[in-house]
């Protein structure tokens, strides 16, 4: 039975803190994402500290999804892989000694608490591998067993590129650090599987969204109408009503009573935001960033770039393919 022998930290969305902490921007801010990603690049480290402790509290855990890690690891005991993928890790064997093990940081953490600590004992050598990684870019979810500080980079999201109005490519992955060690018969379809990108999408209606996260492979975090302003975001218009001049005069005092509505319920009834918000209709707009991994995203542009599409949808996921440009 082969245990583990070595293992090597391949690559890491790079600086988790920053990225974690501007998913949760994107659910408690109404800005575009170019303004966000510069509110958390300005940020010191106090206030970045404040508002993932506040996460945590709050339980929002998604916002570590968009951080993933690639990791080697050589002589792995197979009977550990279906563990590590009840924990949804992806596992992908390269020959007969080593593993291409990913994840986002979530997927670490699940890992931690269910398997690391109820199975293995505290001096597992894989345990170790990942805790050196994991303890000093996320204490807020890790116990520390030393004083690890935290540490936090103002170097910004190096990878950043906006070539649209609505979409705009966060990070991917570094597919040179990981195809290195990919033996070249491993199927396409296997290395796409660990591959992750995170964009952010600007103005688009939540009807859209809707659907949007009906992709369950994908990480989401969107303006919250609860704990922003996000109830008071422009409309979307659909094209057929705006080319109809009647309609779109219509369709804009029918928008603009919803407001007014939202306004009176919260002012002068005093009703919580969160139930106010119930008079907003779907085409109002909203923000979010989203992670996945490759074949994710090619899947969503396969369902959704078809002429029986939604139309909104359909615009995303052409821009989505246009950005990502698959090729590269």
């Amino acid at each position: 039975m082969n245990k583990v022998v070595t293992g090597t930290h391949l690559w890491t969305t790079p600086h988790p803190i920053l990225t974690s902490a501007l998913a949760a921007r994107r659910c408690y801010s109404i800005e575009p994402i170019a303004s966000v990603v510069q509110e958390i690049q300005e940020k010191d480290f106090s206030s970045i500290d404040r508002l993932l402790k506040r996460v945590v509290r709050e339980k929002a855990l998604d916002v570590f999804e968009h951080v993933h890690s690639y990791f080697l690891i050589k002589y792995l005991d197979i009977s550990y892989v279906p563990s590590l993928l009840e924990s949804y890790l992806k596992v992908s064997p390269l020959d007969d000694s080593y593993y291409l093990i990913s994840g986002n940081l979530r997927a670490f953490y699940n890992y931690n608490n269910e398997v690391i600590f109820s199975i293995w004992p505290k001096s597992d050598i894989l345990k170790s591998i990942f805790w050196n990684w994991l303890k000093y870019p996320m204490p807020y979810l890790f116990p520390l067993e030393d004083d690890a500080r935290l540490e936090c980079s103002n170097n910004g999201f190096s990878e950043i590129s906006y070539k649209t109005a609505n979409v705009s490519l966060l990070w991917r992955t570094d597919i040179n650090k990981i195809n290195d060690i990919l033996p070249h018969h491993l199927p396409a379809f296997l290395r796409e599987k660990h591959m992750a990108i995170m964009i952010g999408i600007d103005n688009i209606s939540r009807i859209m969204t809707h659907q949007l996260v009906r992709h369950r492979e994908f990480s989401f975090d969107m303006s919250s109408q609860r704990f922003s302003s996000a109830a008071k975001e422009n409309f979307i218009t659909p094209p057929s009503i705006k080319a109809n001049k009647q309609a779109f005069q219509f369709y804009h005092i029918a928008t603009e009573n919803s407001l007014r509505n939202f306004d009176i319920l919260r002012n002068e009834y005093k009703v919580p935001k969160e139930d106010a918000r119930f008079v907003v209709p779907s085409g109002i707009g909203t923000k979010l960033v989203m992670t996945g991994s490759v074949s994710a995203f090619k899947h969503l542009i396969v369902m959704r770039n078809v002429s029986d599409a939604q139309w909104e949808i359909r615009g995303i996921s052409q821009q989505i393919e246009e950005i990502i440009n698959f090729t590269n």
